[in-house]
């Protein structure tokens, strides 16, 4: 590993088979284009990364919804390296990427918005509103105002998930991994369940920690979401990316007999108890803040 190396590295979260198998392909390419930067992988099974080139795997049991536990990957990385590339596991590097990409302090995002702005869109998406989407958008003010922040401010920002940048920034990112922390737990506490992009925006508003968007050229992927808004515009042809899109719906929607299907749900019934009585002590600790 050469030095400028130690100082990047990309970091992914990989729960259940499916995900694991996809993150797999990930690290295949990574290996490939990146061979130089390690990926930082937290999983519920450590095993199925073994001898894998380039990997740094921490066993890991999922505590919050979805892509929130980024929170504990970026608190694992920043740990070690300077940077951590954040990246969704079913996504895809499909080129080389260069050794002495530099970033920023703060937060590089590759997509996001006003924090109010991308949740108005999601509440009139339908007709009429989903209760849920209403109700996420009144725990994000609430929790906002809780830290004396107005989410409807511009200068709150929604970051996108499936691809970011963390770097270092004279420890302010430790006060934004702490608020991060603290408000996907009072978002699910209270029953909403908006994803990691509204936790960190509110958290990088209060700590003051620097968020600012980047095309990011240099890293050529492939993310199905993206891929077919780009095929429904006419921008590039629907059979260059076939076997991506062919790859992930393997993985990611094998076909199950009926035990699996009956076997997946008591299995997830069982984790969302486990993370609900752990969200209960949580919230426990702090009534004033969480339930008040």
């Amino acid at each position: 590993m050469t030095p400028d190396s130690q100082k990047v590295c990309f970091g992914t979260l990989a729960f259940g088979q499916n995900y694991r198998a996809l993150a797999g392909l990930l690290a295949a390419d990574l290996a490939q284009y990146a061979p130089g930067i390690p990926l930082i992988i937290l999983t519920d099974r450590p095993q199925d990364f073994r001898g894998m080139a380039n990997l740094i795997i921490f066993p890991h049991r999922q505590r919050l919804f979805c892509d929130n536990d980024k929170v504990f990957l970026i608190k694992q990385a920043l740990s070690t390296f300077n940077t951590c590339i954040c990246i969704d596991a079913d996504m895809r590097v499909l080129a080389p990427i260069p050794a002495d990409l530099q970033w920023l302090p703060g937060i590089t995002a590759r997509s996001g918005d006003r924090l109010v702005k991308h949740h108005q869109r999601i509440i009139t998406k339908t007709n009429p509103p989903r209760p849920n989407k209403v109700k996420d958008w009144e725990m994000t003010k609430k929790v906002a105002d809780k830290l004396g922040l107005n989410a409807e401010d511009e200068a709150v920002k929604f970051i996108h998930e499936f691809l970011f940048v963390v770097t270092r920034n004279s420890g302010v990112e430790n006060e934004f991994l702490d608020y991060f922390e603290k408000i996907a737990y009072f978002l699910e506490i209270n029953g909403t369940q908006p994803g990691a992009g509204t936790a960190m925006g509110l958290a990088a508003a209060k700590a003051g920690l620097p968020v600012r968007w980047d095309e990011m050229e240099k890293i050529v992927f492939f993310d199905d979401r993206i891929e077919r808004v780009r095929i429904s515009k006419g921008q590039v042809d629907p059979q260059e990316k076939q076997i991506y899109f062919e790859q992930q719906k393997a993985l990611k929607y094998p076909p199950k007999n009926w035990y699996q299907k009956v076997a997946g749900k008591v299995n997830g019934k069982l984790r969302d108890f486990n993370r609900s009585l752990l969200l209960k002590m949580v919230g426990l600790k702090n009534f004033d803040f969480y339930y008040r």
